[in-house]
């Protein structure tokens, strides 16, 4: 995490240590992501997202539009490329084997 390179009003490192993101089955290749922080849920409603390997469009509040790919890499490891007009975003997701 001190390699990050965050933007501004990006989450910061310390929030990163203190953040719990769970992955739920909720159908064939259909997860939900639930964050807390400190234990306690964030403002941020659970989303549900299709393990497809094809891109989705979103929207956010601020009128942010783009496009996410959720790939599964194998039976623990989960990638997503968020490709918006503030740039593209590369996330990993490994679970831990227990």
């Amino acid at each position: 995490m001190e390699k990050w390179k965050l933007s501004a009003g990006g989450v910061s490192p310390e929030r990163r240590k203190q953040e719990v993101i769970t992955f739920e089955s909720v159908g064939k290749d259909k997860y939900r992501e639930t964050i807390k922080v400190n234990g306690k849920p964030t403002e941020t409603e659970p989303s549900i997202w299709d393990v497809d390997g094809t891109d989705h469009e979103f929207k956010i509040a601020d009128g942010l539009s783009g496009s996410v790919n959720w790939q599964r890499i194998d039976d623990r490891h989960l990638r997503t490329t968020v490709n918006s007009v503030k740039g593209i975003a590369v996330s990993d997701y490994v679970v831990s084997p227990n």
